[in-house]
């Protein structure tokens, strides 16, 4: 296995012993999970294709599996033949279905190979703390299957087999059941041992991961710029701009490791040109003690720079030669979506020798502690923290018209066919779990506004992906109440949930009253009616009320109430001037009102207070969503007895 280990690595690893593998072992489980078996000499769980029976190995039927509260303490791997009646079973996903006690579940297999024995599959079972809540007995099967579609296309299954989990001291609530990532995440290189060479302490150059190599801004969270591009009829394609991210460290002359977890990608090695002269045209120092490289001659590769050459750049008195560009090596990682970010970084001290064949061999013999810049959050897509709707009303003004002040943040009315409605969404860059961009920065999310009515099954409308900053219109012209639902996209994710507005209320204005109102009831004198009343005095209600009828007609059927509200016109100080006001129930005339068919059934009364006469009229207002439309009556005359 060693020797397939340093094959796979194309040298760059090379293993002759235990301690080797595990000082390398962060390595080794990226080249391939199947070195990771071990011991090679431990027994497998054999299963018979034919039979379905799966063979434990004596010393697991004896020891046990596991002791309860154990948890990735033990990977056990199974055997089977690759190729049963016209199956390649390699061409199947496997998981182990098991339960003990109330618990049950299901474990994805671990570390599947083919090359290990020629014509078998050998594949693990990772131990995990699911199956060691408790002690007892614990019934287990293997099953082998192919899906398409969400459906089971394939499957071949064992026999159910059992074997003891250890009681324990251990009290675990079992949840978790692929552990796969667990398993390489825990994964740590070891130290050699004794006598392993001495490594300097590490030490970061730069603020942890920075934005460019001169940077030195410390930062916790960082949001990609999407992109939506059209990818044909009515649809569109979105993307996140990955951004790189640097690193450098130094642990004196030691060669530096780099890595990130498991499931990230390897970080990229960058040269960084850094002799460079300042805005006086004066060379920037370099440090004396750092780790420099210039370009082989070839100009292919990189090499440690002498010691000379840190110095003559140094020394503004000496002509620099052709040598003098010098690089510093940097580690880069590229954030492409939502997670979080750091890197690792060892001091390795290495020493070289020759082969037989007279090729060099690099040899690790120390390291020192593994050192972690500090996380970079890119956060998944938040919910806004406000959607709201509005629209431009129209002017009113002289038109008979009025809106009700409750209803203008919440209705738009159809004062020319159609109105737009705008929706705009707030609070995607700076939520509190969040540090607050710089001011000036454009918002990264994008959003889609997708509209809806109430009462209709499918939307109305959706648009395409745009900026956050950016508000969403759309034309109506119909009746109705309308909600705008938002998505959005950030740092290569769109949000699984749809944020919804409070409805908006789309109406046509109330109707008009048209210019048909009549009195009955009523006596005209010298052309203006005219209505007699006692004075009231508080102890007599004779003669003190007149009752009429006052009709009218609507221009249409926009009408939830009409109400009949008494003015009466009072002469000004000025010649011709002259001012209208409501009349309260305590300010001359009473009115009581009660509908009848086409009109209103009109009782006026004198007053309690002034039995105050004058010239009268009446407004009829009809209300509809908010929206109010007026007329006034002739006037009439009251006089009091």
């Amino acid at each position: 296995m060693y020797e397939d280990i340093n094959k796979a690595s194309n040298g760059e690893i090379q293993i002759d012993n235990l301690e080797s593998f595990f000082g390398n072992i962060q390595e080794i489980s990226k080249l391939d999970e199947k070195f990771l078996r071990l011991p090679l000499d431990e027994p497998l769980f054999e299963i018979d294709a034919d039979s379905r029976k799966i063979t434990v190995p004596s010393n697991f039927a004896a020891n046990g599996l596991s002791v309860q509260g154990d948890h990735l303490a033990e990977t056990v791997f199974f055997s089977i033949d690759r190729y049963f009646d016209y199956k390649d079973l390699n061409t199947c996903n496997i998981r182990i279905n098991w339960k003990i006690g109330e618990a049950s579940g299901q474990s994805i297999n671990f570390s599947k190979s083919t090359d290990a024995e020629p014509g078998k599959i050998i594949f693990g079972w990772p131990v995990a703390k699911d199956l060691t809540g408790k002690s007892g007995t614990l019934s287990f099967a293997v099953e082998f299957y192919n899906e398409h579609n969400g459906n089971v296309t394939y499957s071949l299954n064992t026999l159910i087999s059992t074997i003891n989990i250890k009681e324990g001291l251990a009290l675990i609530e079992p949840t978790v059941i692929n552990v796969n990532d667990d398993i390489l995440n825990m994964l740590q290189n070891s130290a050699f041992g004794e006598g392993d060479a001495e490594v300097p302490d590490l030490k970061w150059l730069t603020n942890g991961l920075v934005l460019s190599p001169e940077d030195t801004v410390t930062f916790k969270v960082i949001n990609l710029a999407g992109n939506a591009t059209d990818a044909g009829l009515d649809t569109q394609k979105l993307s996140s701009v990955p951004v790189k991210l640097y690193a450098r460290a130094q642990a004196g002359a030691a060669d530096i490791k780099y890595s990130t977890p498991a499931e990230r990608d390897d970080p990229v090695d960058e040269y960084i040109l850094v002799s460079k002269k300042d805005d006086d045209g004066n060379r920037i120092k370099l440090a004396e003690d750092g780790i420099y490289y210039v370009k082989t001659s070839d100009g292919t590769a990189y090499q440690l720079a002498e010691a000379d050459d840190i110095l003559t750049w140094n020394n503004p008195d000496i002509i620099s030669p052709n040598k003098s560009e010098i690089y510093a090596r940097y580690t880069t990682i590229m954030v492409e979506k939502a997670g979080e970010y750091y890197v690792n970084a060892q001091g390795v001290v290495f020493e070289t020798e020759k082969d037989e064949e007279g090729h060099v061999i690099k040899r690790k013999i120390g390291q020192g502690p593994l050192e972690t810049t500090p996380f970079v959050i890119c956060p998944e897509p938040d919910a806004p923290d406000t959607i709201s709707i509005s629209s431009d009303h129209a002017d009113l003004t002289g038109t008979g018209y009025s809106i009700d002040l409750e209803f203008a943040d919440s209705t738009a009315f159809l004062t020319d066919g159609a109105v737009v409605l705008v929706a705009k969404a707030s609070g995607y860059d700076n939520k509190d779990a969040y540090e607050a961009p710089a001011e000036g920065i454009e918002p990264k999310a994008l959003i889609q506004y997708t509209w809806y009515k109430e009462g209709s099954e499918q939307p109305i409308s959706t648009s395409k992906w745009i900026r956050s900053n950016v508000e969403g219109s759309l034309e109506i012209s119909e009746e109705g109440k309308y909600t705008v639902g938002i998505k959005s996209f950030l740092n290569g994710h769109t949000s699984v949930d749809e944020v919804k507005s409070n409805p908006y209320i789309v109406s046509p204005l109330a109707s008009k009253i048209n210019n048909d109102i009549t009195f009955s009831g009523l006596t005209r004198k010298n052309g203006q009616y005219w209505i007699n009343l006692n004075r009231y005095t508080g102890d007599s209600d004779r003669n003190a009320t007149k009752e009429f009828n006052i009709t009218y007609t609507l221009n249409g059927n926009y009408s939830d109430e009409v109400i009949c509200t008494l003015f009466v016109r009072e002469d000004g100080e000025d010649e011709g001037s002259s001012t209208i006001s409501p009349v309260t129930s305590a300010s001359g005339v009473k009115i009581v009102v009660k509908d009848i068919e086409g009109g209103k059934h009109i009782t006026l009364s004198s007053g309690a207070i002034d039995n105050k006469e004058g010239n009268y009229f009446i407004r009829l207002t009809n209300k509809y969503n908010g929206s109010a439309y007026s007329v006034d009556s002739d006037t009439f005359y009251i006089n009091i007895n």
